[in-house]
């Protein structure tokens, strides 16, 4: 599979793209302190992929 979105294109559009990590919920929290909507995507894989 292949990645088809830019983190540069989207940051052209005024997003600001951050990447964390879902098991850290301190460093989420202080990652998103502040922020009033927030855009989550994560890739849904098959079993075994």
């Amino acid at each position: 599979m292949q990645n088809t979105v830019n983190p540069e294109s989207l940051c052209q559009l005024g997003a600001e793209v951050v990447q964390g990590d879902l098991t850290d919920l301190d460093s989420m929290h202080q990652e998103i302190a502040g922020i009033a909507c927030i855009y989550f995507g994560m890739p849904v894989m098959a079993e075994g992929c």
